[in-house]
């Protein structure tokens, strides 16, 4: 029944870059394997899936978010062990997957370490399990699909660059497309079988271009002149390393398979480029080492020219924003002062708030204390935050950023020996440290003789919310008014997602010789 639920391959209206970069990765393993993000709803997962019917006998191996070390890697036999008191290796995920495709859906959720180890095993052809007192080498090939929504994060660059291609996949925009989409989703769901049938030759034609593809890539030989091309193409996008070349030769390879040709093109080249060089491609060296300096240089102009403007951008903005304070003085023949000089204006300004204020009245606001609007303009730039393996223990709630807990919540990542009483025991891994020493315990009357010894304590991770804290000078001299609206428009906008987050947002204004926490 499984089977025929899948949506046909070629049934999917519209995302022919996706289709493309998928049957590439198909043809040729050597590729790199394939990432595909892009928002929810447009048909990631069910390409995926529908590859299926058209790699022949090759299968499609999940591995889940919640997957464990010793399931990925394989580890101890325990029953062989109980029964026969020797230790041995049992298969995991990758022994499973060789030969085969390997799909991770949400990679971008699965634990970071693990995936690095999944590519990395694949790139090497080696899978080396050094754990529960087993020793054990195997080879392993498979072909690594993933997707991811980048709504949910991001993955860093070291992981980026050991797929071999990435795809972004966006929702159609031609009205015509989506009512496509719509007339053959309703369709599938009132008749699958009859919805197949009707896509069954080319199913079968596409599977058969697939298999013929597989059979020429391999004879495939790549000119100098190609390699010339690719050494290029990967230098012009300031590529670091050179996976990029190897990939984007593999990747024009089976384009040319696809074409039915035993040679590669430019035009092939230039089209696996599409695939292989945008998540590898950076700014030149120059740039990166020459903004940080000219926004240096640049600042102090930008600050004189706020200084001179201050005064008649604060005027306009306190009439113009709905959420003006009101004003702490009667100030109502400003209108008939616009022509004086910003100095003029400014000592006006004191001398009436001198005369107005006692001495002893220390609430009332300076001038350069005036509380600034919210700039409600102020576009957040979005922001990603690399903040590595957090090996502290901690407690709280959130969903921004990963760290190890002690208590019991959280995702059961492995275990390790105790250091102190078990509060949280790991049974899987206590019966696997138990298991080869059945044959010599004395029979207690259970199943397993377990002793102290034994005892594994799980090791879990879960999600806290951040702590953003702006610092900001706020001393009249640095255009503050302006500084302020716009930190009060990013703090503004970062708490509508901080509540989702479950983040903590302050700000510390500092002035002369203080500094205040807000």
């Amino acid at each position: 029944m499984l089977t025929n639920a899948i949506y046909p391959f070629v049934a999917v209206v519209g995302q022919e870059q996706l289709k493309k970069a998928l049957q590439i990765a198909l043809v040729n393993q050597k590729a790199g394997g394939l990432l595909i993000g892009g928002e929810k709803g447009t048909a990631k997962s069910t390409l995926v899936r529908a590859a299926k019917e058209i790699i022949g006998a090759q299968k499609i191996v999940d591995l889940p978010l919640n997957a464990t070390e010793d399931m990925l890697f394989g580890s101890i036999d325990i029953e062989y062990a109980v029964s026969k008191g020797e230790r041995r290796f049992s298969p995991g995920i990758l022994s499973r997957a060789t030969g085969n495709i390997l799909y991770i859906d949400e990679a971008n959720l699965l634990r970071q370490e693990l995936l690095t180890a999944v590519l990395d095993a694949n790139a090497s052809g080696i899978n080396q399990v050094e754990r529960d007192g087993i020793s054990f080498t195997h080879s392993v090939s498979y072909t690594v699909i993933g997707t991811m929504n980048p709504e949910e994060g991001v993955l860093p660059g070291h992981i980026l660059d050991r797929f071999g291609m990435y795809v972004d996949s966006q929702s159609e925009k031609d009205v015509v497309i989506r009512t496509e989409i719509i007339r053959r989703s309703l369709a599938c769901g009132s008749d699958i079988q009859s919805f197949r049938n009707s896509y069954f030759d080319e199913t079968e034609k596409l599977a058969a271009k697939i298999a013929l593809a597989r059979s020429i890539v391999e004879e495939i030989e790549v000119s100098e002149a190609m390699m010339q091309l690719a050494a290029q193409m990967c230098a012009q996008a300031f590529c670091a390393g050179h996976r990029a070349e190897i990939y984007l030769l593999e990747a024009a390879k089976a384009i040319a398979a696809l074409a039915e040709r035993n040679y590669v093109l430019p035009k092939d080249m230039e089209e696996a480029a599409m695939f292989v060089l945008p998540h590898r491609m950076r700014k030149p060296p120059e740039q990166q080492q020459e903004d940080p300096e000219q926004q240096e240089e640049e600042q102090p102009d930008e600050n004189e020219q706020q200084d001179q403007d201050e005064n008649e951008d604060n005027d306009e903005d306190s009439e113009e924003s709905p959420l003006a304070p009101p004003p702490l003085d009667d100030n109502e023949d400003d209108g008939d002062e616009e022509d004086n000089s910003d100095d003029d204006e400014n000592q006006d300004d004191d001398k009436e708030k001198e005369e107005q204020t006692p001495d002893n009245d220390k609430n009332q606001l300076a001038p350069e204390e005036q509380i600034a609007d919210i700039d409600k303009n102020f576009k957040l730039p979005k922001m990603v935050l690399d903040l590595g393996k957090d090996r502290n223990v901690r407690r709280g709630s959130g969903k921004r950023s990963t760290t190890k807990t002690d208590l019991k919540q959280g995702r059961y990542v492995r275990a390790e020996m105790p250091k102190i009483k078990v509060e949280d025991l790991a049974f899987d891994a206590t019966i696997r440290a138990a298991a080869p020493f059945q044959r010599l315990r004395e029979d207690n009357g259970c199943a397993l003789n377990i002793k102290s010894e034994d005892l594994r304590q799980k090791v879990r991770e879960k999600r806290i919310g951040n702590t953003f804290l702006f610092a900001v000078d706020a001393s009249g001299s640095m255009g503050a008014r302006e500084r302020m609206r716009a930190v009060k428009g990013a703090i503004f906008y970062m708490l509508q997602e901080a509540y989702q987050k479950r983040d903590r947002v302050g700000m510390v204004a500092f002035r002369r010789q203080k500094a205040e926490l807000l």
